[in-house]
């Protein structure tokens, strides 16, 4: 299985309602998500399911991502800021894809990585993670940072 990993892109600092859940995307995340949508289709990646926290900047990210696979992302609140590993495993099962796409929060990606590879990342916004495996046993295949997805963009 192929799980990736999908910080939201920047948002602002704070919603209009005062609502860390109602902040958006700024025209530079917008911009952000777009782009690693690009680096995604030039790594050729693909997905089955797209699975988003219900905060509405990540609603966001997952639908520009969606859009850009032609598939309607599923919120699950279990993504919300808290997220943690059995709820990544039960999302997994429940799902039943060979690729899925977890669009979500830090630090809970950041943890999740640590606690299922062993291997610290740091995870900026629309940095995307890849795990390969299954439940219980994966491995990072990759993390790549807006940086490195940048260099990727430039030399293809």
């Amino acid at each position: 299985m192929e799980l990736y990993l999908l910080r939201h892109g920047i948002a602002e600092d704070h919603s209009e309602s005062g609502h860390d859940a109602h902040r958006v995307l700024t025209a530079a995340g917008i911009r952000q998500i777009n782009h690693t949508a690009l680096v995604m289709q030039i790594l050729k990646i693909q997905l089955d399911a797209i699975i988003t926290s219900p905060l509405y900047r990540t609603r966001q990210t997952a639908d520009i991502i969606g859009h850009s696979y032609q598939i309607s992302p599923i919120v699950d609140e279990r993504v919300s800021p808290g997220f943690e590993v059995n709820a990544m495993q039960q999302i997994v099962q429940q799902v039943r894809r060979p690729r899925v796409l977890i669009v979500g929060h830090e630090p809970d990606l950041g943890w999740m990585v640590t606690a299922t590879t062993n291997q610290r990342v740091s995870v900026s916004r629309a940095s995307l993670i890849r795990l390969d495996g299954e439940p219980g046993r994966w491995q990072l295949g990759f993390h790549l940072s807006p940086q490195a997805q940048a260099a990727l963009v430039k030399f293809s």
